[in-house]
């Protein structure tokens, strides 16, 4: 199946979010970009391992280390769950940046503009300052 298809079946904030992770892989070869896989369906009985393991409600959906920024993507009329601000609040309380973005454009914007003021001290490597590698 292309690349094509599969995006353009996916739900608009989904879409946004595999976009930026390319971008991302591509503009900051080998830093980190983590998923958090806490929406979907699964059964009863993987619920309760997963909550055991350590799955919370509210997460963001991704986290990049070298920027201690977590990124929730949500689609244009999108809002955040009373989970989703409850986590968010706890995560900037400990000094993490959190950014509730619309488009790949807009988390792309958010990683350059953080890589660019942090370039003395941060750990991630600033390979593209206004380009966009599509």
């Amino acid at each position: 199946m292309s690349q094509e298809l599969i995006l353009k079946n996916l739900k608009p904030e989904r879409r946004e979010q595999v976009l930026f992770v390319q971008w991302f892989r591509r503009t900051f070869p080998g830093q980190l970009v983590l998923s958090v896989p806490n929406g979907g369906s699964r059964n009863p009985r993987e619920m309760v391992w997963l909550k055991a393991e350590g799955l919370t409600p509210g997460v963001p959906d991704l986290f990049v280390p070298g920027l201690g920024l977590w990124l929730e993507f949500k689609s244009a009329t999108g809002r955040l769950s009373p989970s989703q601000v409850t986590v968010c609040e706890q995560l900037r309380g400990c000094g993490y940046r959190v950014e509730v973005v619309r488009s790949k454009d807009e988390a792309a914007q958010i990683c350059l503009d953080m890589a660019e003021a942090s370039s003395n001290g941060s750990n991630l490597r600033f390979v593209a300052k206004d380009e966009y590698n599509y």
